[in-house]
Formats: C-alpha cells, sequence, structure tokens
C-alpha cells in the first residue's frame, strides 16, 4: 500500500528551502539569471535575428546547466553540494539535455490534434470564440490542462537525471503510479496558475522593459519554488521505495 504523499510538509519546504539556500543557487546560477533579466530588455514583438536565435540556444544550454545544480542542491545532503561548479558539461548533462528533448517531442505530437482542433473552433462562426482573443487564450489553457497531469509524472525523469542516473519515461510513470494527483496539484497546477494570471495581466498591460523584468522575476522565483518541490517530491518517492522498485529505479 502506498503512503501518504506528504502534500502540505513539501509544499512548506519548497517554498523554505530556496530562500535558506538562496546564496548557493545564486552561485551556482548566476549566468542565468543575467540572461534572464537580460531578456527582459527587449520587446517580445521586435522580429527575429539570428543574434537572438544565438541567445536564445546559449539561454537554454545555460539554463540547463542552472536546472540541473538546482536539483542537486534540493536533493544532495545539505553542503553536498557546495563544491559544485557554474559551468559543468558531462554525460550527466548530455542525458539531462536528450530527456528534455523528448519530453518536448512527446508533449508537441500530443498537443498537435488539441492545437489543431482548438484553431479550428477559433476560426469557426462560433461566437464569442471567433470574436474575442482574452476568451480563447483561456479556452487553449484550460483544453491543455489535462496535459499538465502527465507531465508532472514524466518531469520525475529530471531529478533522476541530474543525480547521474538514467531514467525513462515508464520508469517516472511508475514511480508515481498512486500520487498523480497530488503531483499534478503540487507541479502543475501552480506553474499553470501562475502563467494564466500573468498572462491575464500581460493582455491590459502595456509592454515595458519593466513589465517584463517584473515577470521575469515573478517567473525566477516560482520556477525555483517548482523546482524544489519536484525535487523534494522525487527524493520522497525514492525513500519510500521498497525493495524491488529500488531495485529497478537504481536501473533505471
Amino acid at each position: 500500500m502506498n503512503e501518504e504523499f506528504p502534500l502540505k510538509q513539501i509544499f512548506l519546504s519548497g517554498i523554505k528551502i530556496p530562500f535558506q539556500q538562496y546564496k548557493l543557487l545564486i552561485k551556482l546560477s548566476w549566468p542565468f539569471i543575467l540572461l534572464l533579466f537580460a531578456s527582459s530588455f527587449y520587446l517580445e514583438e521586435s522580429e527575429l535575428t539570428l543574434v537572438k536565435v544565438a541567445y536564445g540556444i546559449v539561454y537554454s544550454l545555460i539554463g540547463l546547466l542552472a536546472l540541473v545544480n538546482c536539483h542537486r542542491i534540493f536533493i544532495w545532503p545539505e553542503g553536498s553540494a557546495v563544491h559544485l561548479s557554474t559551468f559543468r558539461w558531462s554525460e550527466t548533462e548530455t542525458y539531462f539535455l536528450l530527456n528534455m528533448l523528448k519530453m518536448m517531442g512527446i508533449v508537441i505530437l500530443l498537443i498537435i490534434p488539441l492545437f489543431v482542433g482548438l484553431v479550428m473552433l477559433v476560426m469557426s462562426e462560433v461566437k464569442p470564440l471567433s470574436s474575442d482573443g482574452i476568451l480563447s487564450h483561456y479556452i487553449f489553457s484550460l483544453t491543455f490542462l489535462p496535459l499538465t497531469y502527465f507531465i508532472a509524472r514524466w518531469s520525475l525523469i529530471f531529478p533522476h537525471a541530474a543525480t547521474d542516473n538514467k531514467p525513462t519515461i515508464s520508469w517516472a510513470w511508475q514511480l508515481t503510479a498512486g500520487y498523480g494527483f497530488k503531483l499534478f496539484l503540487l507541479i502543475g497546477m501552480i506553474p499553470f496558475l501562475t502563467g494564466v494570471i500573468l498572462q491575464s495581466v500581460t493582455d491590459y498591460v502595456e509592454p515595458s522593459y519593466l513589465f517584463n523584468l517584473i515577470k521575469n522575476s515573478i517567473w525566477l522565483v516560482i520556477a525555483t519554488i517548482e523546482i524544489c518541490f519536484l525535487s523534494l517530491s522525487y527524493k520522497w518517492l525514492m525513500s519510500n521505495l521498497d525493495d524491488d522498485a529500488g531495485e529497478q529505479a537504481t536501473a533505471g
């Protein structure tokens, strides 16, 4: 029988720990933080250029390094991550990247039919969908909400990969069996609601560098807390495996 998932405990710890570890988080993630804040100083409407494409690639790779380090800070025993390097690319980071690409591919394949159906609906004569862009945005968001349930469970591959393992999507699904709904609330709903709220504000605010900076700062805090939620959930699930499942997880 599955033990009770400590949702409240992980939620409270996930909010507290990033602030307790903020110095180490900044030390190991400062390049990404700088790039994130730098990205606030251009407006999304500006045209795409080769420089922006290159910036996006560098931003993504630096973000991956920061993400791996964050998971290690939250999962490893306190003090173990002190000697980590800010710039470190090894087999672990390569496998982490491959898992991210794999996850993106699966999500895109699941989204395509939903997206096509919604676009046809919005472009139809159905009112008020065809005339209200904001309402259409909310409908799009709600339609994709069930997908976050699967993402919340599959995302356990990331903390496992960050700690020098080679997990699979099926391994993550098996690991989270019986805990899917609580993981959905903890890992899926919070970023979903944050995105909806920020997009709602964006719909009524004129684009500006200051607004971009505020929005990116909010996302940075939320993302760090979410990474902590994911790491602590993974840590609890791994510590509560039975012996057989533990051997499978190690093999994964």
